[in-house]
């Protein structure tokens, strides 16, 4: 008897839980007729009531989240495109099932928003973990202690040392470009005090003229500039308390490149004519964010280094673009040929860079 007691208690609390939707659903399957009359205060209970839906959302959403967060979802679903596609299917069928009456309508609605909504949910989660695991790796790892033990930045002739691997000079700016938005993504303080300490040492020595470099009068190349500037850049992005000192510095350099570039010189070798864009990048910036009356210098410097620049959109041509397969091309290609620049793979990218910042 105790047992047909609970049974019938049963029956009577379990529909409670299902909601007032899914009761709608049931009794219009079993006996649509009679459902009519109560179709209006089952949608005035559930789908008018705004308040208790907001919460139920919020409440949903908040666990679904912290679900997504702790759960190895790798192990139990390693295939996220097929999970995707069942949802999707479960969405569509759930609109098929239930299109036959106005309030299961609403209720497909909500069935296709939250399906959209873990997937949504899902997909960031699993990014936003593996971006930060992979952020952390690089911290642990070679490129968060390059400055403790790496000769071409700890040694660097920007830091007063003697090591670079190349005349170019270029690796401590494509350190510092790559190491900002490490140590701020993380928000690293080891990694940023190095930051703070190098800048601090490149600016101490700018040279009179706007120079930022190891570089003598004679030997200026302003290419291993572009990387430094967008790492400039990033940081006063980070961090806007700096820009009291970073901007007034970026743009004495300016000054002078501009100069340098009106009279055809500041390009000793091909790299500042191929990458060209990175550098267009930080005088946009500039240009939107940190203006100060300097808009005119500006757009002419931006209009030099593309007038001195390779031109990236001839190249980009069915007669001029090399479509065949590099290495079976005799003789083959070498830092002295003609091509060389343009097939180089980071030149290759900045030119599909190029008509997005002209």
């Amino acid at each position: 008897m105790a047992n047909i007691r609970n049974h019938e208690k049963s029956q009577e609390i379990v529909p409670r839980y299902l909601g007032y939707a899914e009761c709608t659903w049931r009794m219009e399957k079993e006996h649509p007729t009679q459902n009519e009359a109560r179709e209006p205060l089952i949608k005035r209970k559930f789908f008018e009531n705004q308040r208790f839906r907001s919460r139920l959302q919020s409440c949903l959403f908040l666990a679904l989240v912290i679900l997504l967060w702790f759960l190895p979802w790798n192990l139990a679903f390693p295939d996220f495109g097929g999970l995707f596609a069942l949802l999707g299917q479960h969405c569509i069928q759930t609109t098929d099932d239930m299109s036959t009456s106005v309030s299961t309508s609403a209720i497909s609605n909500i069935s296709c928003i939250l399906s959209a909504l873990l997937c949504a949910v899902l997909s960031l989660t699993v990014m936003f973990r593996w971006v930060d695991e992979q952020m952390h790796l690089m911290s642990n790892g070679l490129a968060g202690h390059e400055h403790d033990f790496y000769p071409v930045v700890s040694n660097s002739k920007w830091l007063g040392g003697i090591i670079e691997y190349s005349g170019l000079n270029e690796g401590l700016p494509y350190w510092l470009n790559g190491l900002v938005p490490l140590a701020y993504g993380l928000d690293d303080e080891r990694l940023k005090s190095q930051i703070d300490d190098v800048v601090d040492y490149v600016l101490d020595y700018q040279q009179a003229d706007g120079w930022l470099g190891p570089e003598i009068s004679s030997d200026r190349d302003i290419w291993a500039r572009f990387p430094l500037c967008l790492g400039l850049m990033q940081l006063v992005e980070a961090d806007p308390s700096k820009s009291s000192r970073l901007v007034p510095a970026l743009y004495k350099f300016i000054t002078l490149m501009h100069n340098m570039l009106a009279n055809n010189i500041g390009y000793k070798q091909f790299w500042g004519r191929v990458r060209y864009p990175d550098m267009i990048i930080t005088l946009q910036w500039l240009y939107e964010r940190y203006p100060s009356n300097n808009t005119a210098t500006l757009l002419e410097t931006m209009s030099l280094l593309n007038q001195y620049g390779l031109r990236w959109a001839d190249y980009y041509t069915p007669d001029e673009f090399i479509f065949k397969d590099l290495d079976l091309i005799k003789p083959p290609i070498t830092g002295n040929s003609d091509v060389f620049p343009h097939v180089h793979a980071v030149n290759a990218a900045q030119g599909m860079k190029a008509g997005a910042v002209i």
